[in-house]
């Protein structure tokens, strides 16, 4: 099956020139060849006799006793090993001979020492060798021991081994430790050891490379024909370099004079340029093909032409901010329709994040073009203001009313859903002394049609006053208190495309106010003190004496229920019938009801015979024949129709405030002060002339005192928000709170719905503030963006739509986008618009003083393009770059001149350039040689898959490794609807190894693919071009490293040896990895053992990450399924390739290890967000 092809697989290896080199011998094979020469060389002494030969004139040298032990063969003893356990059942008749293989290898370490010991070396190899021999001991004990044992020892055969014999005579076995006792087995112990062993061999070859480096380049005590020798196979080097290149001669001269072929591609370059006008200059027209030199710092010099006519002026973007509505969903899946999602809106200041005045290096990762969920969560939601919410101090408690008329939202599944799980999901504010304050306490709910919001403000912490700009943060402006609702960004559910399209009717406030003490009161006396005891009608109170009671934020027009609290002192209470009695003495029939006053705004209405306008009222209460102290008056307000309007003086007092009068009107004699003294007189006169008869005296009149006067009161103010209101004359404003600025939406226009909550309907939203722009003008606006990226073609990319604002409202540009070379903004580029003929600068919706335009789009999809720079005055700038040259750096700062023009003095400044490209064409030598061959054979058809793997390639050195699908081959792999299908994987720049490296391609480039690949087949294919998908494993084990108190960094090293090796976008030389690609367990393993710096393994599996379709599970190589435990991890499907996790599970072994056994992954193995992925009670998985 075709698994694809590879940049580096598709290049024919007979046409490299190193494919068949004259001389390819190394230094180091060439010292090796001389030793072997040496010993068929007969050695002839001064009298011309033989005497030996010339091997010992080369073994006593150190850099040859280097050289023999990389060269020795120890692999070989593995390969026995290896050979002797392929039968595990004969483990017992083999183990003699796997005694002396272990025996025959340990002798090898004491004969590199030997060998070493009778050389001048001095080098770290000596002790790198006392190490290893003391190193391999305890395990040469056990081996030792095993071969002694009992069971053998009737096998003479080991102890006459010759290098059982060897070891001996060096005292090898003599300073042995004993052997700890284990109840491991023969067979496992025997293994281990060997495994140590030769594990520690392998370490010293790698470092004894590096020993003989050192030996030829810093030794200077060679002999001299030593020196002479090794001195000759350096200079050799010079002519095998010239030699080896005949074969790439002759390839040259084949192509270039037998098939006259030339490679014949151009380099391109292309740039952004922002230019700025003298002063006094308003605009300018640049012609097209203007010529602009780039020169830069380290010497470089390119010559540019300007593209297409640009009309240059002083309009600048001063802003730039974004706003993404994400679709965060619920994990309450009962809570919501399956269709249903939770948005929540995210804003950013993209200006503030691009720091204009650091490099592009110096700042932090450049900012999503439409912004993201990342960004901080926007306050979106309403303010409602209201002369009614202006209260005197006491125990307030406000209820706002929304009523609400859409019908999806009136209905009872939505009104108990909404009780259940939102009532959180609001934030309340108010208009407070110390700026906006939070009501911790607030009730929402949701009654029939009605979203009312209850809001008890607590006296000693809440004090609602005044919106002041000073203090209270918003672009709005308001004379009364504020109520600022918005959406909890933290709630379980967030709100916002739940309640979006509620759309209002009505809204209704309720402000109450108990226990107000703070009226200002009077009588005809004077002013009276309300905070101790006072006479409220006078000292001698009689008919039409009055209290004036004054409160400007009571008696206003909003008042709809008032009660007012009299609290009497000195009242004839623990007498029965009160009044009654105490009045006994006095003529006609005084009852404790008897006593009235009228209630009135108008003193002239105390006297008068006119019935409206006031209102009588007990002044006592009586309760089972006693007085009591206190009396509750609620006042019929019907009676006093209120219309003053609240108007508030730089006090906070109202300055329209008429107050209420409490005249006595009844009974006529009022409280007896007048009658008294007459009566007094006349009954005691009587009583002095009639002895006999009993005459009651009056009692001193009753003179009212009131102990402290309360009011109760309830200010409600509602506005139909369907009607079109005046300012002037509304009781309540309503401001929709947007992201970035706000609009009153009543009063206001009259418009067929008023919504509770700002209209957001677009996914992702890109805003620029412009200034000095003009009526009418063009303006390029040039855009430096990191490209977007995307996974299939077959995705359709979301519409970008410009618009302007005007009077607080989106207005598309249409026709009035006259460019887009950004491809949606997913590319860097310039776009021109033409400006509308009504420019405005205060539209409160985005901050003042600029003008605003909007790039946004909707769907599902995102486009994800960053942002380096944007900017106005753009210009696009490109050319054939002649003198190209890719060796040469283009580096420090960029010199801009625009070459023999009349506008040059026109022009102030032009930048450095922005999303500077080059678009380089020519091919190397290689890629060359291999294009002929390819096109030999496909002729630039795309006939087979074969064909278009190779084009594709060919083309575009973005991409490393792609397969094709066909309908012909593939069938079923293809998407629906599909012909063609190329899945690529990106190639990765030269330098990044790192399983963190971004393998996602701009979208650009995708459909860039797509274009190139339909002019090779036919027009009714239907083809779509993917980037592969991952599936990611990760290793757990445990290991020891050598030397040991290196673990930590040697840790680090095998983590990123292993990311190399199983990442498929990532070069070497183990596995050739592509599509349909499986990988057995056992490979990896081998991998990490064969690691020089690896002394031993256990604990060892690999998990495989699998997610389709939001859907995790994991597969575990050291869990059963079934009866075995999978050996080859495979991907799931053909566009899927196994890659690696950035960061493997490696456990350090300090000591030895207990059990060898695998080790089934559990919680505390496992990584939130990447292999441990958390599950609901049905057991589905959930993304994290």
């Amino acid at each position: 099956m075709n698994k694809g092809v590879s940049r580096k697989s598709r290049e024919n290896k007979a046409l490299r020139p190193e494919y068949f080199a004259v001389e390819e011998r190394s230094i180091l094979d060439k010292m090796l060849f001389s030793l072997a020469f040496a010993k068929d060389v007969n050695y002839y002494n001064s009298q011309n006799e033989k005497e030996g030969d010339w091997f010992s004139f080369f073994d006593k040298d150190a850099a040859f006793a280097v050289a023999k032990i990389i060269n020795a063969p120890i692999k070989h003893f593995k390969a026995k090993s290896d050979a002797l356990l392929t039968d595990p059942k004969q483990f017992e008749h083999q183990i003699p001979e796997l005694l002396e293989n272990a025996f025959a290898m340990t002798a090898v370490v004491v004969d590199w020492y030997n060998t070493l010991k009778q050389t001048t070396y001095t080098g770290i190899l000596l002790g790198e060798l006392e190490a290893l021999k003391e190193d391999i001991k305890p395990n040469l004990s056990k081996i030792k021991d095993i071969a002694l044992s009992q069971a053998y020892t009737a096998n003479t055969a080991i102890a006459e081994n010759t290098a059982f014999k060897m070891l001996a005579s060096h005292d090898m076995f003599e300073s042995l430790p004993a052997a700890t006792d284990s109840t491991v087995g023969v067979s496992h112990t025997l293994l281990n050891a060997f495994d140590h062993i030769y594990g520690k061999m392998l370490f010293l070859q790698e470092r004894a490379k590096e020993g003989l480096q050192i030996e030829l380049e810093a030794r200077s005590d060679h002999l001299p024909h030593i020196a002479l020798l090794l001195t000759f196979f350096k200079l050799s080097q010079h002519l095998e370099t010239d030699i080896n290149t005949l074969t790439r001669k002759h390839l040259a001269h084949y192509y270039n004079t037998h098939l006259k072929l030339k490679n014949n591609g151009i380099v391109r370059g292309s740039a952004l340029l922002e230019l700025s006008l003298q002063k006094g200059i308003d605009q300018l027209q640049l012609t097209d093909g203007a010529s602009i030199l780039l020169s830069w710092a380290s010497g470089q010099e390119h010559t540019f032409s300007t593209t297409g006519v640009n009309h240059i002026n002083n309009a600048r973007v001063t802003a730039i901010k974004s706003l993404f509505k994400s679709d965060k969903k619920t994990l309450l899946e009962t809570v919501v329709e399956e269709d249903q999602i939770s948005d929540i809106l995210y804003q950013s200041d993209t200006l503030a994040h691009l720091q204009p005045d650091k490099t592009i290096d110096e700042r932090p990762r450049s900012p999503l073009t439409f912004g993201s969920n990342k960004d901080y969560p926007s306050d979106i939601g309403f303010v409602i203001s209201s002369p009614a919410l202006v209260l005197e101090d006491g125990n307030q408690e406000i209820v706002v009313s929304i009523t609400i008329n859409s019908k999806e939202h009136t209905n009872s599944q939505f009104r108990e859903r909404f009780n259940a799980y939102f009532k959180t999901s609001f934030d309340v504010y108010i208009t407070d002394k110390r700026g906006w304050e939070k009501v911790v306490l607030t009730s929402t709910r949701f009654e029939q049609a009605i979203l009312k919001f209850t809001i008890p403000l607590v006296q000693d912490r809440h004090r609602l006053i005044p919106f002041d700009s000073a203090i209270h943060e918003g672009s709005f402006t308001s004379q009364w208190p504020c109520i600022k609702i918005l959406l909890n960004n933290y709630s379980q559910i967030h709100p916002y495309s739940h309640c979006q399209f509620m759309a209002v009717e009505d809204i209704k406030i309720e402000a109450s106010v108990k226990g107000v003490n703070s009226s200002v009161l009077s009588n005809p006396s004077g002013n009276l003190d309300s905070s101790i005891p006072f006479m409220p009608f006078g000292p001698l109170p009689d008919l039409g004496s009055y209290l004036s009671i004054t409160n400007g934020r009571v008696f206003q027009r909003n008042l709809k229920e008032l009660c007012i609290h009299l609290h009497w002192s000195g009242l004839p209470q623990h007498v029965y019938r009160g009044f009654e009695t105490y009045y006994d003495a006095y003529p006609n029939r005084v009852e404790n009801k008897s006593f009235k006053a009228l209630l009135t705004q108008d003193r002239t209405n105390i006297y008068s015979q006119e019935k409206t306008g006031k209102q009588e009222i007990a002044l006592f209460e009586e309760k089972e024949g006693y007085l009591v102290s206190e009396r509750k008056i609620k006042v019929d307000l019907n009676e006093f129709p209120l219309s003053n309007r609240m108007t508030l003086d730089e006090t906070g007092s109202n300055t329209k405030c008429r107050p209420l009068y409490m005249a006595l009107s009844k009974p006529a004699m009022g409280f007896g002060h007048q009658l008294f003294p007459e009566l007094y007189a006349e009954r005691a006169l009587r009583a002095s002339r009639y002895r006999k008869r009993e005459i009651a005296l009056p009692k001193n009149p009753y003179t009212p005192i009131i102990e402290k006067l309360t009011l109760d009161y309830k200010n409600v103010a509602k506005e139909n928000l369907k009607r079109k209101q005046d300012s002037s004359n509304t009781d309540i404003e309503f401001i929709h709170i947007y992201p970035f600025g706000h609009i009153t939406t009543f009063p206001g226009s009259l418009q067929m719905y008023t919504y509770l909550l700002p209209q957001i309907e677009h996914r992702g939203n890109l805003f620029l503030g412009l200034e000095k722009v003009t009526a009418g003008a063009t303006i390029n606006l040039g855009f430096d963006l990191i490209p977007a990226t995307w996974v299939h073609t077959a995705i359709k990319k979301p519409t970008i739509v410009w618009q302007y604002l005007l009077y607080n409202e989106w207005k598309p540009f249409g026709e009035f986008l006259l460019q887009d070379s950004t491809g949606g903004l997913s590319v860097s580029g310039i776009i021109k618009l033409r400006l509308p003929e009504v420019v405005q600068y205060n539209n409160s919706r985005m901050p003042l003083g600029q003008f605003w335009i909007r790039a946004s789009y909707t769907g599902s999809e995102t486009v994800n393009s960053r942002v380096k720079n944007i900017f106005a005055q753009a210009i696009s700038i490109s050319g054939v770059l002649d003198t190209y040259d890719s060796n040469k750096k283009r580096e420090g700062k960029v010199k801009t001149t625009l070459v023999n023009t009349v506008s040059q003095k026109q022009i102030a400044t032009i930048s450095e350039p922005y999303a500077f490209k080059i678009s380089d064409t020519t091919k190397d030598t290689r890629d060359f040689y291999t294009h002929v061959s390819e096109q030999l054979r496909h002729k630039n058809r795309g006939v087979t898959n074969w064909d278009i793997e190779r084009l594709v390639l060919d083309k575009f050195k973005e991409v490393d490794k792609l397969r094709v699908f066909g309908r012909c081959t593939t069938p079923n792999e293809l998407i629906i609807g599909n012909h063609l299908q190329v899945v690529v994987i990106p190639k990765i720049a030269s330098g990044v190894q790192s399983a963190s490296a971004n393998v996602k391609m701009p979208l650009e480039v995708l459909e860039n693919i797509k274009r190139y690949v339909m002019k090779f087949v036919s027009p009714h294919l239907k083809i779509s071009v993917s980037i592969a998908l991952y599936e990611r494993l990760k290793v757990r084990c445990r290991v020891r490293f050598i030397p040991p108190e290196n673990s930590g960094y040697l840790r680090d090293v095998l983590n990123e040896d292993l990311v190399n090796y199983i990442s498929p976008y990532l070069e070497n030389a183990f596995i050739d990895k592509g599509f349909d690609q499986s990988i057995s367990k056992m490979e990896v393993l081998n991998f990490v053992e064969s690691r020089p710096y690896v002394d031993e393994v256990s604990h060892f599996s690999v998990l495989q990450l699998i997610e389709v379709n939001g859907t995790h599970r994991m597969i575990d190589t050291a869990r059963p399924y079934g009866d075995k435990l999978p050996e080859r991890l495979h991907p799931i499907s053909p566009y899927v390739i196994l890659s690696s996790v950035a960061q493997h599970h490696i456990e350090i072994i300090q000591d030895t290890p207990v059990a060898q056994d695998y080790k089934i992954t559990g919680i505390g193995d496992a990584a939130i967000g990447t292999d441990f992925i958390m599950t609901d009670s049905a057991g589905k998985y959930m993304d994290s």
